[in-house]
């Protein structure tokens, strides 16, 4: 690790108001372990999300990977009603749930 010291002066004794370079250390590498501490637990936190937390809503692209069909062919079905979907400040997106009733659709209809 790198030490790094805030002030450079002589060891006089704490009784003058001075402190020792490896008493500044210290302090500074103990809070720096302490703050990355607190940074990597945030971050953990972040990434420790449920497994089974799926998204609701999907982009028209995402919907059409899902589907194996085109993104030309997707935006047909939602204008012709075939697919339903909802706008988010301006984004076109797909409810997942529309998607399974689609294909659930489509194989009654094959029979």
């Amino acid at each position: 690790m790198t030490e790094v010291v805030y002030c450079e002066r002589s060891v006089v004794g704490r009784a003058a108001g001075f402190v020792t370079t490896s008493t500044l250390s210290f302090f500074f590498l103990s809070w720096k372990l302490e703050r990355e501490t607190r940074v990597n637990a945030r971050e953990n936190q972040a990434q420790q999300r449920p497994s089974d937390l799926k998204p609701l809503l999907v982009s028209v692209e995402k919907a059409a990977d899902m589907l194996g069909i085109g993104r030309t062919l997707c935006y047909q079905l939602i204008a012709c009603g075939e697919l339903e979907s909802v706008v988010i400040r301006g984004r076109r997106l797909i409810p997942v749930a529309v998607l399974h009733a689609y294909i659930r659709r489509l194989m009654e209809e094959a029979g």
